[in-house]
């Protein structure tokens, strides 16, 4: 499971990477880009937040996972407000 989970996450990654360079020319296309990839990291860490909050036993992988996806999350913020304006 945790291999099929990393290859789903992986080509979603890749899909959403996909469309920030395909917007790269367009302002407004790349805004609502950066918002997708907000969402989406923001979506995984409510999700990985769960079996932490649930005490299920896997504190440190959720843990670390939970860490990458506010990373991410925190990196579509800057460049929401930073770079897309």
């Amino acid at each position: 499971t945790a291999r099929l989970m990393g290859r789903l996450f992986g080509v979603r990654d890749i899909g959403l990477g996909a469309l920030v360079v395909m917007h790269l020319d367009d302002p407004s296309a790349l805004r609502k880009a950066f918002w997708l990839n907000l969402a989406m990291d923001l979506g995984d860490a409510a999700m990985i937040a769960v079996p932490l909050v649930r005490r299920q036993g896997i504190d440190r992988a959720a843990g670390l996972s939970l860490g990458f996806a506010l990373g991410g999350a925190t990196a579509w913020v800057l460049a929401l407000f930073g770079f897309a304006r």
